[in-house]
């Protein structure tokens, strides 16, 4: 009521809510969940701390031409390609591989929980292996975000 009040007098009035005003953030893993200490955690979350990590992105490929999937582009050429046209090479697949009839973009997402949760790479070639021995389903989207036996990264 009070705001129709306000309209009605031709005040200029805008609303807006915290969820819309939020910056999105990628989909990692808070630093809580690590088996760091408090003192780390709180370190990470309030910039105190740099967790810097390295992927070597050759070898994640090797160990899926090691279950029979074939490396699509080299994901150098990807990079170079997103750089090329202005593109943030960090919104591009870092690979595409195939298998048979199925062919996957791995999404970058997958490139930044190996860097920055660990997820070891040994997940992601069990849960593409997962979809491709499920077979062509049509119109069937998969997503590969959560990894319950990861859990023992950790132990």
């Amino acid at each position: 009521m009070v705001v129709q009040g306000w309209e009605q007098r031709g005040d200029f009035v805008v609303d807006a809510s915290n969820v819309e005003l939020k910056v999105a953030t990628p989909n990692v893993a808070p630093y809580s969940v690590f088996p760091f200490s408090e003192q780390i955690c709180a370190g990470l979350l309030t910039n105190r701390h740099w967790l810097r990590s390295v992927l070597n992105v050759s070898e994640v490929l090797r160990r899926f031409q090691e279950r029979g999937w074939s490396v699509e582009e080299d994901p150098r050429e990807e990079y170079l390609r997103a750089l090329k046209v202005g593109k943030d090479p960090r919104e591009s697949p870092f690979a595409r591989i195939r298998r048979g009839a199925l062919t996957v973009a791995l999404a970058p997402m997958m490139c930044t929980r190996m860097l920055f949760e660990f997820l070891k790479p040994r997940s992601l070639v069990r849960g593409l292996e997962s979809i491709f021995l499920e077979g062509p389903q049509t119109g069937k989207e998969y997503v590969l975000s959560y990894f319950p036996q990861e859990r023992r990264n950790w132990l």
